[in-house]
């Protein structure tokens, strides 16, 4: 059977109340052992005065006289007295009247000598003496007032040892209540931390751990729902793109069985051959789309700024060829301008801006990247798009596909940039269409594609 367990409060209140009762009984016996010797050394002085009184009185008188007034006092008072003649060395003798306790083991016995002269000059000793138990005499008047004492000073120790458990487990009990409110993550729960005590200090050591306890779990909530977002969207994106790899597959199979056996036309070997390596160049893009989607989640935030100017050189040599072809005017001016990207997501990011600014821009038309307002702007000159267009343009493998489009390319800028919270717009403008994005990310998710 398992031990009953005590509260805090009970605890404490027992364990002052004993000690304070302790405290008590230990006074009062203290009190006792005073009354005790007081009571001894009150009665010598008392019985010294009075013998000096009753000396005085009978001073004087004649000796028979004298005898006879010695034993009638004696008779009538509880102090007794005797007369010897003081050259007699033999032990004094109680008067037989004395009433003495000998049974008491706490009887004590007070004699006192005093010379007195007769009338006739004799000198004699009269002794007085007087007996009392001093444990009755004590105890009788230590309970005149012990009942009263004891009362007082037991309630004096039930209130006090109250009030002190009360003042030492208010603190705690407060502390355990919040501290169940931490327990069950209530944002609101917050310990006191008045005064300069080892309780305030415990209390902010407790609030400082559970607001990191608390920032720690949003950290990887958000991360979760991150990680959940990510891995909703690779699914969505493979069930999406998995049909639609295996139209242009059923194609290019088709094609090829064709020339093999030249049936009908696909006996030009030339014509087809050039379209299946088309379907091969366009399942290619659209494989490495998918690898993209795929690495989203392993991308870290940046610990650097990464320099935009040799980034875009670099980019715009992979389509210098098709530059030349369609003589367009393509133009750079960011400066020395950063951008607060990992290396590997920007590169995706630019390198389909401009592939998508290079297809899509007119013959000798212009293409203008530059820095305005701190975002990074791709601007080409085209045919406008309408709003419905913009956010088909956004969607997976969108309805409008061009014959060199994977529909990969602003579904991927999307979500890159929502990942990192780089909000970003894609409108028209004078001319042509214009790309923007912030240079450095917000604090907040990005809700829509119009976040500029």
């Amino acid at each position: 059977m398992s031990k009953m367990r005590l509260k805090l409060f009970p605890k404490i209140f027992i364990l002052t109340c004993s000690l304070m009762l302790a405290l008590v009984a230990v006074m009062h016996f203290i009190f006792y052992s005073h009354f005790y010797y007081s009571n001894i050394d009150n009665q010598e002085k008392l019985l010294q005065r009075q013998a000096g009184l009753i000396a005085q009185t009978f001073e004087g008188f004649d000796e028979d006289l004298l005898k006879q007034a010695v034993e009638a006092f004696s008779r009538n008072n509880t102090i007794k007295a005797i007369v010897r003649d003081p050259k007699e060395q033999k032990d004094a003798e109680l008067a037989t009247e004395f009433n003495f306790a000998g049974q008491s083991k706490s009887n004590y016995v007070f004699i006192v000598d005093r010379t007195i002269h007769t009338a006739a000059g004799k000198e004699l000793l009269l002794q007085i003496m007087s007996t009392e138990d001093v444990d009755m005499a004590a105890r009788d008047k230590s309970f005149s007032f012990l009942p009263y004492t004891l009362i007082a000073c037991v309630l004096f120790a039930l209130i006090t040892s109250y009030i002190y458990a009360k003042i030492v487990t208010s603190p705690i009990y407060r502390s355990m209540q919040v501290t169940r409110r931490m327990e069950e993550l209530d944002k609101s729960a917050y310990l006191p931390e008045n005064g300069q005590d080892e309780i305030a200090d415990l209390n902010r050591q407790i609030n400082s751990v559970y607001r990191k306890l608390l920032t720690t779990i949003s950290d990887l909530e958000q991360r979760n729902q991150e990680m959940l977002t990510l891995e909703k969207m690779k699914v969505n994106f493979l069930r999406s793109t998995s049909h639609e790899l295996k139209t242009p597959l059923a194609g290019l199979k088709v094609m090829l069985e064709n020339m093999l056996y030249d049936v009908g036309r696909y006996k030009d070997h030339k014509k087809y051959l050039q379209l299946s390596i088309a379907v091969v160049d366009r399942l290619h893009a659209m494989i490495r789309g998918i690898l993209v989607i795929s690495k989203l989640a392993e991308l870290k935030p940046p610990t650097e700024k990464l320099e935009l100017a040799p980034l875009l050189q670099e980019l715009v040599k992979e389509h210098e060829v098709l530059v030349q072809e369609k003589q367009l005017d393509l133009q750079i001016d960011v400066g020395d301008t950063c951008i607060y990207l990992p290396e590997i997501a920007c590169r995706q990011v630019l390198a389909n801006l401009i592939s998508n600014a290079v297809k899509y821009t007119v013959v000798q038309g212009k293409i203008r990247i530059y820095i305005a307002a701190g975002c990074l702007c791709v601007f080409n000159t085209c045919q406008p798009l309408s709003q419905e267009d913009i956010r088909d343009a956004f969607a997976l493998l969108p309805q409008k596909l061009s014959e060199h489009s994977t529909g990969l390319g602003l579904y991927l800028i999307r979500n890159i940039l929502q990942t990192y919270k780089i909000k970003y717009q894609f409108a028209e403008v004078e001319g042509g269409m214009c790309f923007s994005l912030q240079l450095k990310p917000e604090e907040r998710d990005i809700s829509s594609e119009k976040a500029v």
